[in-house]
């Protein structure tokens, strides 16, 4: 036999160990890329590991006075540091087998990185008329 209870479940964002807001991560990022610094070799993250609602724009902007185009990626950061991405890539990769093609496009400089949405524009030189699919990195 089941009954219900009247008794209802705590939300989420009141228990401190579930709520992201509650968290301090002052300090975690650049004691990260500090020791990052010291290895020998270069790591390459991808994105969608460190930021939340990664989304790369479907809408394609073509440059007037020259070959290629942009697109724009948006993302959040979550971490209370600020960051600087020396630079941020976006690879276009062909949808069709027969097609072994790819775009790489990214930003022209730096990305100055504070917690909450950011957007930013990739661009390249390349001109295609192809099917392609995003991949961020």
């Amino acid at each position: 036999m089941h009954t219900q209870s009247s008794q209802q479940m705590p939300a989420t964002k009141g228990i401190g160990w579930l709520d992201d807001e509650s968290i301090d991560t002052t300090g975690f990022l650049s004691e990260l890329v500090t020791y990052s610094e010291q290895l020998p070799y270069s790591v390459t993250a991808p994105m969608a590991d460190y930021f939340e609602n990664l989304i790369v724009e479907p809408y394609i902007r073509h440059f007037a006075d020259r070959d290629g185009f942009e697109l724009r990626v948006r993302f959040r950061h979550l971490l209370e540091d600020d960051l600087d991405i020396q630079r941020l890539r976006v690879r276009l990769i062909g949808m069709s087998s027969a097609q072994n093609e790819e775009i790489w496009l990214e930003t022209e400089g730096h990305v100055l990185v504070s917690r909450g949405p950011v957007k930013a524009w990739v661009k390249t030189n390349v001109c295609i008329t192809l099917s392609f699919q995003s991949v961020c990195s």
